[in-house]
This record gives C-alpha cells, structure tokens and sequence, in this order.
C-alpha cells in the first residue's frame, strides 16, 4: 500500500473524520451549503458559522411572492417563510444533538413537525470550533404521509428559494424546539436553483465527529456574567472536555511518531 494513502488512513479512522463528497457548494456569508442530487435522493450539509451555541436551519420553499414590493395601499408584504420546509439544529447543555423539521406559515416562528419525514438528519459540532452542521438525506418528492405544502424538489420549478438562519446566542430547550425567545440572528433567502452547479472557492469545514453526551448529573455553576445560564463546569467532575483535548494529543502524538518510524523503515 502505499505510505502517503496508509497515512490519510490512519488520520481519518483515528480522529473519526467523516468525508463527505457533495456535488456542488454555495457560500453564503461565510456559511456554507453543499448538494448533491443522486437519483430520486436529495443530499444536503450546512455549515453555520458560529452557531454551535445557539442553533442553525435551512428551509426550502416554492414561490417568489416575497419579491414583490409591499402594496402601497397600507399592505402587508408576503412572508419569506411561507411555503417552506425547515430543517433546524442545536445542542442542549449536555451536548445532545437535535435536528428537527418544520413548516413555514408565515414569519412566525415555524410550526414543528411531529414526524421527521426525511431518511436520514443529524447534527454536529465541535470542541475545536464554533460551526454547526447540519446533514440531511431526503427524497426529491413529497414522501406520501408529509403534511401539505411539504416541499417537493422538481427541475421544471423555476421559483425555488434557499433559507439560511441562525442564532448564535440562544439555543432551545431540548425537544421541544424553537419558540419567540430564541429569534434568528442572522437570516437569508435567496433564489436557488437546486438542480444547476456550483462550486465555492472557500473549501466547507470538515464534517467533525460526533460528540459525547455528558451524564445529566454533570450540572453546570452559573458566572457573574451569565448568573442564570450555563457557564463553567462544576468541579465536582472532570472536564470532559478538556479530557478529549488530551486524547486527541495523545493520538496525534502516536500518529506521528508512528509515521516517522513507518517512512524510516
């Protein structure tokens, strides 16, 4: 075998890199959103910056009627969330991962599905950085049992639009998802082709690996600075966090002195 393809072996199974290969990628304010369409399967990531403490989503919709100017006889303009599909991500204080799937009426905040209808949906993040990803796998049409309005993917639909927001600051309180105290921070709506190519000249952050739940008795001591939330770890136990820092050395270390030895010989 060869050494250089032995040693990327090695770097992706020891520190659990998940390569994902996607088609196209669009960057959109620093975060990123990659695609690809293979068969009847829409495969997807987003990639939020800074949205590890808060919570990220994408949505899909049919429809431009937000483009239209407000009618000038007092009217209302038309929502950007109306006629959307909704995938939301975040973390809880004890770093489970939620992803969840919504619909958009209007732009209130979007009603949560009691079914994911999608064949596969997670989320990650990261020690290392502050990103949120979001991967998810779904059928191009409306699966049979999808609410009405459920977004369908079709080529010959030229009103299709891409959703990105995030919050950065506030994350839900575990399953019970979204509500009006955690608002986006950042959003954006563009009108997206899903079934055309592109390409970014930024390379995505790499997928990271998933994240150990910790144990709910693994309480948080609130700071001056934040009395009622969480802030740092309670002594009464180890960091978890700084553990994985050390493991993560550890490996590296082994890694390296075995590749030096392995080119050597």
């Amino acid at each position: 075998m060869n050494k250089l393809v032995l040693v990327g072996f090695l770097v992706v199974v020891l520190m659990g890199v998940s390569v994902l290969g996607y088609q196209n990628c669009k960057e959109i304010d620093g975060n990123f959103f990659e695609w690809s369409i293979e068969g009847n399967v829409f495969k997807a990531r987003a990639v939020l910056k800074g949205a590890a403490k808060g919570w990220g989503g994408i949505g899909f919709r049919s429809g431009l009627e937000y483009l239209e100017p407000v009618p000038v006889d007092a009217g209302r303009k038309n929502a950007y969330m109306d006629k959307s599909t909704i995938y939301i991500g975040f973390k809880d204080t004890y770093r489970k991962h939620y992803f969840q799937e919504y619909r958009g009426y209007d732009d209130a905040i979007p009603k949560l599905l009691n079914t994911n209808f999608v064949t596969l949906g997670y989320t990650r993040t990261s020690n290392l950085t502050n990103d949120l990803h979001i991967v998810m796998e779904r059928p191009l049409e409306k699966p049979s049992n999808a609410p009405d309005g459920y977004f369908t993917f079709s080529s010959s639909d030229a009103t299709t639009s891409l959703l990105i927001a995030k919050n950065t600051d506030a994350s839900p309180n575990g399953i019970a998802g979204l509500d009006d105290m955690m608002r986006h921070t950042y959003a954006e709506i563009i009108k997206f082709n899903f079934f055309g190519s592109s390409s970014c000249s930024t390379q995505p952050p790499v997928l990271p690996a998933p994240q150990e739940v910790l144990p709910s008795n693994y309480f948080y001591e609130p700071t001056p600075s934040n009395p009622t939330g969480p802030g740092k770890k309670s002594s009464a136990r180890s960091d978890i966090s700084t553990n994985s820092s050390f493991f993560i050395a550890i490996i590296l270390y082994v890694l390296s002195t075995f590749t030096f030895v392995y080119f050597l010989n």
